[in-house]
């Protein structure tokens, strides 16, 4: 069955530089889809919409659709809205236990963590599998503690937790109530180039009964935000130090006051006997003690959810540079090349001479630079 409609576009005044963006709500299906684009904020207005549905019984079981654009100085008078439905009598087994596994979903953490590691790949599909989730609020040194188990995504656990905290009721909507309020969250960020993993994040929630909104929010406003402490949940990237400082990040005195870094307000009475003792141990054994006792505590309360990082260091380098064996340093960040490395003579008169001639090509250098990895696990062997 397929259907077409028209839609009231966007204000004719819309100012051409602000994006603008909806999500669907299929009525009496359960289902609310991805933010789409309907002004990207440089010109380009959203001209028609074609929604591919596929139902499975009374079920939906897949969404789908395809846009056209057009470039202008206004919006156009109408948006046309195309629905087709498909019907399948069968359905593959994995997609079926995935829909069943989402649909059991329930508490927010253990959904942020199934984003990134859950069966159907989105560190894959989202970042071509260069990413690996974080298990360490101190990952990837030696601070890292080594007892952190992996949060594994476990929908009955997260219903479990759900039904125990009062939220057992479900809407018309498809969204869980308790004391008649709905379950629904707002979740702002302040970078448009986490949208595909938040919108999974979103599908997940919905599916599982949890009303997730998205807000964009400018990065001054969302920094001002977390900082006073306004905000329901936050989409953000931390840093980390060489040396770590946890007490400006979980220290209870922090926790009641604004404008510092225990953004989440947390407080653990342990925590802080251990931050006294880190702030006045010069044994670096035992402030590695200290520091993976913290992490432990840290990761067992969750103040945050963590998503995923980069392990590497990715440089983008003409062919004219040597380097030592080791590329840059086990705690260099990008620049610290110049440091590194060096011009040879042979290679630039090289790369020189490819530049002038076509036909000659330049050996290949390593894609890939393992040597402190290769150190650590030979180290760690031997002690």
């Amino acid at each position: 069955m397929d259907t077409t409609a028209v839609l009231e576009a966007l204000p004719a005044d819309l100012p051409a530089h602000e994006p603008f963006k909806i999500s669907l709500a299929l009525h009496g299906l359960q289902h609310v889809t991805p933010w789409i684009t309907l002004s990207d904020g440089k010109g380009r207005f959203l001209a028609s919409l074609e929604l591919q549905l596929t139902a499975l019984g009374d079920s939906l079981s897949g969404v789908r659709w395809e846009t056209q654009y057009t470039e202008g100085e206004a919006p156009p008078e109408r948006i046309l809205l195309h629905t087709v439905w498909e019907e399948t009598l069968e359905q593959d087994l994995t997609t079926a236990l995935c829909w069943l596994l989402l649909l059991s979903a329930g508490l927010v953490c253990y959904l942020a963590y199934a984003t990134c590691s859950r069966h159907d790949g989105a560190l894959e599909k989202l970042f071509f599998d260069e990413y690996a989730p974080l298990q360490s609020y101190y990952q990837g040194g030696v601070y890292q503690n080594p007892s952190n188990p992996p949060l594994p995504y476990d929908p009955l656990r997260a219903v479990e937790l759900l039904e125990e905290a009062g939220w057992s009721e479900v809407n018309d909507a498809g969204i869980r109530t308790k004391d008649g309020r709905e379950l629904r969250l707002r979740l702002v960020y302040p970078n448009a180039l986490t949208e595909p993993s938040l919108t999974l994040f979103q599908e997940d929630a919905r599916a599982a009964g949890i009303a997730l909104d998205l807000q964009l929010l400018t990065p001054a406003a969302a920094w001002k935000a977390l900082q006073e402490k306004q905000y329901e949940m936050m989409s953000i990237g931390w840093g980390a130090l060489v040396f770590p400082n946890p007490e400006t990040s979980f220290s209870s005195r922090l926790a009641d006051q604004t404008g510092n870094n225990n953004v989440t307000a947390f407080s653990d009475p342990r925590v802080d006997e251990l931050l006294a003792e880190y702030d006045i141990e010069y044994d670096v054994g035992r402030r590695i003690e200290i520091i993976r006792e913290i992490d432990g505590r840290i990761y067992a309360e969750q103040p945050y959810v963590l998503g995923w990082y980069l392990a590497p260091v990715r440089v983008l380098y003409s062919g004219k540079f040597a380097m030592p064996p080791w590329g840059i340093g086990p705690l260099s960040d990008a620049g610290d090349e110049f440091f590194y490395w060096w011009v040879d003579p042979e290679r630039k008169s090289a790369v020189e001479a490819a530049r002038l001639d076509s036909t000659l090509t330049l050996p290949s250098q390593p894609v890939e630079n393992r040597f402190w990895q290769r150190w650590r696990q030979a180290n760690e062997e031997t002690d």
